[in-house]
């Protein structure tokens, strides 16, 4: 099933979101991020559309519409997309991790205690573990598996 989904910026900001987007970013979906989208739209396979009633609640309801009445959709849609920016490129845009920043995503990457790494940046404890929750913010990850998904866009060969 090809799933092309546009969301607005916005959704950037929020951490649950990201990860939302980056879930189904990796299930094959297409995402694209609008600067000023009023609505979250959805469209699979060129022959249903959903219209999301109210983009702030998506759990508050939505229209979906079938092939007949697709045709004006999928053309907004179409301008929207071509529009919006994809994924990866407005990710990279808005992520540019310094070296230092690059270091300790590695870091935390490898085996062994947060002491031990705290040590290896001489820092302390407390030090080290709001770096990785300011890094984590940033990355819009909440945990180091979902640190080591995407480690490898960001961290230099």
């Amino acid at each position: 099933m090809a799933i092309r989904y546009l969301f607005d910026s916005a959704a950037l900001d929020d951490a649950s979101t990201r990860a939302y987007i980056r879930q189904i970013s990796a299930a094959g979906a297409e995402i694209r991020i609008a600067a000023d989208l009023k609505s979250n739209l959805l469209i699979c396979d060129n022959r249903s559309a959903l219209l999301y009633t109210n983009p702030e609640d998506p759990e508050g309801g939505a229209v979906i519409t079938k092939e007949s009445d697709l045709v004006v959709v999928r053309g907004l849609f179409s301008q929207a997309w071509e529009q919006a920016t994809g994924l990866g490129q407005l990710t990279e845009e808005r992520l540019r991790l310094a070296p230092a920043d690059q270091e300790l995503l590695a870091l935390i990457l490898k085996p062994g205690k947060d002491l031990a790494r705290a040590r290896e940046l001489g820092v302390s404890l407390r030090t080290f573990h709001r770096r990785v929750a300011d890094l984590y913010e940033r990355l819009g990850v909440t945990s180091r598996t979902e640190a080591a998904l995407i480690a490898r866009q960001y961290i230099s060969a």
